[in-house]
C-alpha cells in the first residue's frame, strides 16, 4: 500500500477546457505486508507468522483528464520509490521482519492507471 500527500499541476486546453493534462509529485508512506510459513511448524502452533513494514517514500508521474461534456477519461502514470534501510537488526527482528525490512528497503516500481472523470 502507498499513502500519499500529492501536488498537482493543471494546464486546461482546448475548447472549455476540455484536455487538461498534469504533472503530480509527492510524499509519504509504502507499508509492506508479508505473510511467511514458519520453519518449525512442530515446535508452535502457527504456521504463519505475519509482519508489516513501513518506509518513508514519494512518487512523480503525470497524466491527462479528457471530456466530452461532463464525462471524461483520465489516464495517469506514476514512478514510486522508498528509502533505503542499510541499519538492519538481525538480532531483535523475526525472520519475517527481516525478509520484509530487506524486500521494502530502496523499492521502486511504476503504476499507470486509468478511470472515469465527472465534472
Amino acid at each position: 500500500n502507498s499513502y500519499m500527500a500529492n501536488v498537482i499541476g493543471v494546464w486546461p486546453w482546448g475548447d472549455d477546457n476540455m484536455f487538461q493534462p498534469y504533472v503530480s509529485g509527492g510524499v509519504g508512506a509504502i507499508t509492506l505486508h508479508t505473510e511467511l510459513f514458519t520453519l518449525t511448524p512442530l515446535l508452535t502452533s502457527d504456521l504463519t507468522t505475519t509482519t508489516d513494514t513501513t518506509r518513508f517514500g514519494g512518487n512523480i508521474g503525470g497524466g491527462f483528464v479528457t471530456f466530452a461534456r461532463r464525462v471524461g477519461i483520465r489516464g495517469d502514470i506514476r514512478y514510486y520509490r522508498a528509502t533505503t534501510n542499510t541499519n538492519l537488526d538481525l538480532l531483535d527482528q523475526t525472520l519475517a521482519d527481516t525478509f520484509n525490512e530487506q524486500l521494502l528497503s530502496g523499492i521502486r516500481f511504476w503504476r499507470a492507471s486509468i478511470g472515469v472523470a465527472v465534472r
